[in-house]
């Protein structure tokens, strides 16, 4: 991923919630991918519809839960039931909150950024559990799933702020988005990429609805 906004979401103040803000894209496109060859991204759930919610959890703003909802077939429902996954409800139908015993997102605000967090809590299930539940995961999500590292950090820098000015970050975004570590760079397995890759030419991907249905995107 390279860059996501929060233009096509709704916040409630009195939960400090957002709306869902799709993954997938939406209307306008909202979140953009690197391109690994060929015009596709590996860390793009594409059409297994998905979503996060961010949740401030203290007064001075400065903690953000994040709540992940994805659409599973319903011949999985008694597995996720095990592993204690949650139904979003609300007319969400056949989707389910990942669940934070298994894998938890965060968001620690720091002067100069958010330090994104991702807790993993796999390996306590018993082996058996683990190895169906990760059979049915987005494959985007499967590498994450099996790393073994308990904890992983990542930055997240505010490279326009609220004006829609840029700030003093944008340059420094620009040189990432457009590096191209080339074959040395094996980001081949989705989420958790240790290095920069873009084979845009100067571009990266953006996700949008084609169509009303959802999880119809490109």
């Amino acid at each position: 991923e390279f860059l996501i906004t929060w233009g096509e979401v709704t916040w409630d103040a009195s939960s400090r919630c957002t709306s869902p803000n799709w993954q997938n894209g939406g209307p306008i496109g909202h979140w953009t991918f690197n391109d690994v060859g060929g015009g596709t991204s590996n860390v793009w759930l594409g059409t297994t519809p998905g979503f996060l919610k961010f949740c401030f959890t203290s007064a001075a703003l400065d903690h953000i839960e994040v709540w992940m909802g994805i659409r599973f077939p319903s011949i999985v429902a008694p597995l996720l039931d095990l592993a204690k996954f949650e139904r979003v409800g609300g007319g969400y139908d056949g989707f389910y909150w990942f669940p934070p015993g298994l894998m938890r997102f965060s968001m620690v605000k720091k002067p100069w950024g958010w330090d994104r967090v991702t807790e993993n809590f796999f390996s306590d299930l018993p082996p058996q559990t683990q190895e169906q539940l990760i059979s049915v995961l987005p494959q985007e999500l499967v590498a994450m799933a099996k790393d073994a590292q308990r904890v992983s950090h990542y930055p997240v820098f505010r490279i326009v702020d609220g004006s829609g000015r840029r700030t003093h970050d944008y340059e420094a975004y620009l040189r990432y988005a457009n590096t191209d570590r080339g074959e040395d760079c094996k980001c081949t397995d989705g989420c958790g990429c240790p290095c920069s890759i873009n084979r845009g030419n100067g571009t990266s991907l953006l996700s949008m609805w084609a169509a009303a249905a959802l999880g119809d995107s490109t």
